[in-house]
């Protein structure tokens, strides 16, 4: 599998402006992004978004809370919508879905997104003592 370095020998420049390449950033001139970007493709280079997000602090991701009981078609469908929605933005959907209708397994599935560095959280159902928990540690 091809690393950032492997595109960056590629394409004849720093791995710094590799990165700067793949976020679009504006210090990059265009014919240094086309190289970049051409030597990535070549070599079958995908950034890899788990180093990304530890490198920034954040990711592109979106967290969606369900209920423990996935039967109901309407979480499924809203599940769904919202994936479509986030991607036309740019975003992917990650959903937490706790193993038990428990206090304990919903906080467990809300630390998890927090963890995995979600932008949002997004509640199909707002539990008073879930939200009084997250509030308290400040999730």
């Amino acid at each position: 599998m091809p690393t950032i370095y492997d595109v960056a020998k590629q394409a004849a420049v720093s791995v710094a402006t590799v990165s700067r390449a793949f976020r679009g950033h504006a210090y990059v001139r265009p014919e240094v992004r086309d190289r970049v970007l051409a030597a990535a493709e070549e070599l079958g280079y995908r950034p890899n978004r788990v180093a990304s997000a530890l490198a920034g602090g954040k990711t592109n991701a979106l967290g969606l809370l369900v209920p423990s009981s996935m039967s109901n078609p309407f979480y499924g469908a809203m599940a769904e919508h919202l994936a479509l929605y986030a991607s036309e933005l740019g975003f992917e959907l990650l959903i937490g879905l706790p193993a038990r209708p428990t206090l304990e397994s919903y906080v467990s599935a809300l630390m998890d997104l927090e963890e995995l560095r979600t932008r949002y959280f997004e509640w199909s159902t707002l539990y008073e003592d879930v939200f009084r928990y997250a509030l308290s540690r400040r999730l």
